[in-house]
């Protein structure tokens, strides 16, 4: 029964923390902690803690301002962003077909005529040797 009345004041000393400055902690001799605003007799097992005052109207409204610009801005940001990914994404697609594009010029045709077979033969030749060729002989400069 000692609990429950711990449990049902402990919630009420937090709502009055909230108006109080100074809050007096107390440890008792079985470890029990009680928080209260009132000075102990026992200053000695007490601690004060403090508690910062509620913001002005002011600052609530300036915070609240803050807030709405940022939740403003990380929406204009997810727009921006899906937007990116879309023109990656067609940027993507438009690459993906010029190569397939390229593929498919490289691609040698198969022709019907099966006379062909590839490189014609020129008897004599080899390939990557240049072609040899009887010297040009010029006329001899007349003398003087």
């Amino acid at each position: 029964m000692k609990h429950l009345y711990l449990i049902l004041l402990l919630p009420l000393s937090f709502i009055t923390v909230l108006h109080a400055d100074t809050i007096y902690k107390i440890i008792d001799d079985q470890g029990n902690v009680t928080y209260t605003t009132t000075p102990p007799a026992d200053k000695d097992k007490a601690s004060t803690i403090n508690v910062a005052p509620e913001p002005s109207e002011e600052r609530v409204e300036a915070a609240q301002e803050r807030h709405d610009q940022n939740v403003k801005a990380g929406e204009i940001m997810v727009e921006t962003r899906s937007e990116r990914n879309k023109i990656a994404q067609e940027k993507d697609r438009i690459r993906k077909e010029k190569q397939l594009q390229h593929k498919q010029s490289q691609q040698t045709e198969e022709y019907d005529n099966p006379q062909h077979f590839g490189y014609p033969y020129y008897p004599g030749r080899v390939p990557g040797k240049p072609i040899a060729r009887p010297p040009v002989h010029r006329p001899a400069r007349p003398m003087r």
